[in-house]
This record gives C-alpha cells, structure tokens and sequence, in this order.
C-alpha cells in the first residue's frame, strides 16, 4: 500500500494553462526541427528551407541567409514559454509575460517570413516557386494560439480569486 501525499505545488501546476504553455514551448523548439517550405526550382528539383539549413534534393546545400534572428526570438520565446509555467504563484507577473510573449512570438513569425522570402531572392537565378509550406512553419502560430489560451486561463483564475476575496 502505497501513501501518495500531493503539495499545493503539485496541484498549482496541474493547471490547464500549464499545459498550454507546455506545448507553446515545444511547439517553438519543433520548429527547429520540421521544414518550412518546399520551393519548386526549374530543374524540378525541390528546394526545402528550415530552420538551419536550405537543401536541394539532391542534398546541395546553399547558403542560409537571415537564419540568425529567427533563431534567436524562436530559442528565447520557447524557453520564455517554458519558464512562465514556474510563476504560477503570481498571476500578476505571469499575465505580464504573457503580453510580452505576443510582441517576441509575433516577431519571430514576421523573422520567419523575412528568412523564407529573402533565401527565395537570393536564389533568384534559379527561379524558385513557392511550392507549400510545411509543419515548421505553422508551428510559431500554434505558439502564439498556445500563448492567447493560457493568457485565457490566467485571466480566468484571477478572476476567480478576485470572486474569493469578496467572499470573505
């Protein structure tokens, strides 16, 4: 038989926005992972850009431009995720992080679109289409979604602690 005895600590971190900036957070660092965008070349040959590289098919490489600042606000906002899940205890600081989380995810996105269109002009001789985006790219929105249901949640307990305090 077995005795489990939970602390609050245990329980406050149960909480569903937990779980929302949880998979903000990964969300963020998969798109380091998983491809952006596809590009179709005259050749035929698919062109595919992610995060630290841009490949052809027939695995040549050309060199990644404007990756650097993707990077950065991509790293920093997964980890800013990742660490606002510890300041459950104040839900003040918290609802501030969380604004500041849509200005960096929102630039890491707008990081992502200057990467994807200035690696396209600067291959511009070799006549590259957009062909699809892939999962990568639609990861930061699903952050920043992850980041609006959280701030949601937040809100949601401050209000219900506000609703206590008149109680008493």
């Amino acid at each position: 038989m077995a005795i489990v005895i939970f602390d609050e600590n245990f329980l406050m971190i149960q909480r569903i926005q937990t779980l929302y900036l949880i998979i903000g957070s990964f969300s963020m660092f998969l798109s380091f992972v998983f491809p952006f965008a596809v590009f179709k070349g005259m050749n035929g040959l698919d062109h595919i850009l992610s995060a630290l590289s841009f490949i052809r098919e027939d695995n040549e490489s050309y060199q990644l431009l404007n990756h650097i600042p993707y990077m950065i606000l991509a790293s920093f906002g997964g980890g800013v995720l990742l660490a606002n899940v510890l300041f459950y205890k104040n839900l003040n600081l918290q609802r501030k992080i969380g604004r500041l989380l849509y200005v960096l995810l929102l630039a890491s996105i707008g990081a992502m679109f200057w990467m994807i269109f200035s690696n396209m002009k600067s291959l511009n001789n070799l006549h590259l289409q957009m062909d699809f985006y892939h999962v990568g790219f639609y990861l930061p929105f699903v952050a920043l979604i992850m980041n609006f249901m959280a701030n949601r949640g937040i809100r949601r307990d401050q209000n219900l602690l506000k609703s206590l305090d008149r109680l008493r």
